[in-house]
């Protein structure tokens, strides 16, 4: 499946989250986790966002958030590196906004390629460890369920939670591509049957973006005309719309706020700054007072020393030597006089 097609998948990622992830639980994928009680988007830029494809974070009745993602194979090393890199991004992200984030689970969805015997879920490297939760579908029995969802619509039956959720997935429980690829046509046949039309358009929805990696270009336009040519359809682009906009201004507010927070920063920086400044024009202050004091006593002794000079050495009188040593007064001069006649 091209990246474009993944790309153009996001654009109904926060609908199928909010329709199939809140108040659900994963226990359909043999998880044994709290049922999620909420999906809030991760704020992060897009760039480091679409490395996920549901990005979103939920929360959990417990307390905890979580990321959820699927894999087709199996990588330790770089799968493990990438969810530590996300995680600390968005351990980075809650910090930045103030949030507390005391618990934070790592859950991948394997498909049927994968078996949980070849999979280690743990990455340690001693001053950190990463504990996954993994989900294997090839635990699951597909034609098994396939059947059973299958009868229920036919026969117009209400699809139980459960349902819903292997529903979404059941293409990806398939070993071969082929097998996907079949499966998946079969799902996208009977999700137009569905009888609650919105349900329908919700599970194509949720299809779309589990099956990213297998589905074509022919069949992705399917399911898009079929979506538009309901009236469904055409409510739910407007409250996708709505939600993208509600996104956009939740981005745009939290942005504003870490705006106002940068600005707040640089403010008390600035004023951290001309306090040291200050302090600094005070000593210097201080400083230059000391030396003029000091140059004023070493000018005065000078300026006595001469007096006395011309007192001991000359017949002047004291008017004379005042007009000549003007910052002494007669009666200074007087002073001196009298100290040197004992």
């Amino acid at each position: 499946m091209s990246e474009n097609i993944a790309y153009q998948n996001k654009d109904i990622t926060s609908k199928l989250t909010a329709e199939y992830f809140r108040e659900k639980s994963l226990a359909a994928y043999g998880l044994k986790l709290p049922r999620i009680t909420d999906v809030l988007p991760t704020n992060l830029p897009v760039i480091e966002a679409n490395e996920l494809r549901l990005d979103n974070i939920f929360a959990f009745a417990d307390g905890s958030y979580g990321i959820i993602d699927y894999e087709s194979g199996y990588n330790y090393f770089e799968q493990k590196i990438k969810y530590l890199n996300y995680v600390a991004r968005v351990a980075e992200r809650y910090r930045r906004d103030h949030k507390p984030l005391k618990k934070l689970r790592v859950i991948i969805i394997y498909t049927g390629d994968v078996e949980s015997n070849a999979v280690n879920n743990v990455y340690d490297i001693g001053c950190i460890r990463l504990k996954t939760e993994p989900a294997f579908l090839s635990g699951l029995d597909a034609e098994r369920i396939f059947e059973r969802i299958r009868n229920k619509i036919l026969s117009g039956k209400e699809l139980t939670e459960k349902d819903q959720m292997h529903f979404i997935v059941l293409p990806l429980a398939r070993k071969t591509r082929d097998e996907k690829l079949k499966a998946l046509r079969e799902e996208i046949d009977l999700a137009k049957r569905i009888k609650d039309p919105k349900q329908g358009v919700s599970l194509l929805s949720a299809l779309v973006v589990f099956s990213d990696k297998i589905i074509s270009k022919a069949m992705l336009s399917d399911v898009r005309r079929w979506i538009q040519m309901t009236q469904i359809g055409r409510l739910y682009e407007e409250e996708k719309i709505e939600a993208v906009n509600a996104m956009a201004k939740q981005k745009d507010e939290q942005r504003l706020r870490e705006l106002k927070q940068k600005d707040e920063e640089l403010k008390q920086k600035d004023e951290e700054r001309l306090r040291e400044l200050r302090l600094k024009d005070e000593e210097r202050l201080k400083e230059l007072k000391q030396k003029d004091e000091e140059r004023l006593k070493e000018l005065r002794l000078k300026d006595e020393e001469f007096a006395v000079k011309l007192l001991t050495e000359t017949d002047m009188s004291d008017e004379e030597i005042v007009r000549i040593v003007d910052v002494f007064s007669p009666a200074q001069i007087r002073e001196f006089r009298k100290r040197l006649a004992v």
